[in-house]
């Protein structure tokens, strides 16, 4: 059930971002400068993990005192020898995302405070995409160096893996976070070092990202509150302004909700001993969902582009009428207005009974 709603969900997300990045490149207003590549590349990096959840579809999956993300023979459609490199590059998407989404408000910062020399040129540019890029990078190596398991606690996850799965233990990809080098019945714990520094690494890179963007999104904030009462700046670049860091603000608490939270809970559940296997299926499910939804506040709050949406539903609506009229009957139409322009006959018709007199045509 739950790779089913991954295929959908990754189905959706195709949708949602390819619309986007098409409205980016077609629908953006000139005022909106370079930072729509910014917002390409997030869109992009977002089909990317679409990608990666139909091509391995990862699981995370909780027991009591240990998380482990899998994927097995049964679940890729790619070799194993490719699909264990995307499920570090699944796992450290994360902090792909949250060093994205940081970048984004120092550079909004950058552009309502009108310092336009960290925000323009190719060097500058190259600048902020690597940010989000060297992230993903360190995520993927300290996810591959610290989070493996010591050998005995690999062989007992393997072994519940194998049958839950149904597969031999050479079929399994994964990776793992437990904080002890003894087993759950042993008297006495005692702690994996590597592991628990793996997790200081981590949880220091996610502080740093939450704290830019926390800093930089308040300045910014203040910055478009002042920006409100000058009059150097014209009225839609205001809007514009605002708009984008609304879509933002709200863009950056979908992954902090559906992926910082539940992982932060599972933690914790791991340490007390105390983690069901739900867990793991529901933060499964909730990562799913981040690609998908997280581009609907620009789709929504930026203007061209909510405009350009409402603009092909109405084409789509009198396309669906227009087809409706040409399906009636001869019998079932009235004439209701005829001219000669332009050399072209044109002719109005209506359905047989919606007509009033007055504009029937007169034979």
């Amino acid at each position: 059930m739950t790779m089913i709603i991954q295929n959908i969900l990754a189905i959706i997300s195709f949708l949602t971002n390819s619309l986007l990045t098409f409205l980016i490149f077609t629908k953006s207003p000139k005022t909106m400068g370079s930072y729509k590549y910014l917002m390409a590349f997030m869109t992009g990096f977002e089909l990317v993990y679409a990608l990666i959840d139909l091509l391995i579809q990862p699981e995370i999956v909780t027991m009591n005192s240990l998380w482990v993300t899998m994927t097995s023979s049964k679940r890729a459609i790619v070799p194993l020898s490719v699909a264990y490199p995307l499920l570090l590059l699944w796992g450290g998407s994360f902090g792909i995302a949250l060093a994205s989404f940081g970048a984004h408000f120092l550079y909004r910062y950058f552009i309502v405070t009108g310092n336009k020399k960290w925000v323009s040129g190719t060097t500058f540019f190259t600048f902020w995409i690597g940010i989000p890029i060297a992230s993903g990078f360190m995520y993927v190596f300290a996810i591959d160096y610290f989070l493996q398991l010591n050998q005995v606690m690999d062989g007992i996850v393997r072994a519940k893996l194998m049958v839950s799965e149904g597969v031999p233990g050479d079929q399994l990809r994964y990776f793992s976070s437990y904080l002890f080098l003894t087993t759950p019945s042993d008297p006495v714990s005692q702690l994996d070092w590597k592991q628990i520094q793996g997790l200081i690494f981590l949880c220091s890179t996610i502080s740093l990202s939450l704290f830019t963007m926390i800093y930089f999104g308040l300045k910014t904030f203040s910055e478009i509150r002042k920006l409100q009462d000058t009059t150097s700046v014209s009225a839609s670049s205001k809007t514009l302004q605002t708009q984008l860091f609304y879509s933002l603000v709200i863009q950056t608490t979908i992954p902090v909700i559906l992926i910082h939270f539940p992982t932060t809970l599972i933690y914790i559940s791991t340490f007390f001993n105390a983690a069901p296997p739900i867990q793991g299926t529901i933060c499964t499910i909730t990562i799913s969902m981040f690609p998908a939804i997280d581009p609907l506040p620009s789709l929504i709050i930026i203007k061209p582009y909510r405009q350009a949406i409402l603009g092909m539903g109405q084409v789509a609506l009198k396309n669906a009428s227009v087809r409706k009229y040409l399906q009636l009957k001869p019998a079932e139409v009235e004439l209701t207005h005829f001219e000669f322009a332009d050399s072209k006959y044109i002719f109005r018709f209506c359905p047989r009974g919606l007509v009033s007199e007055k504009n029937k045509v007169k034979v």
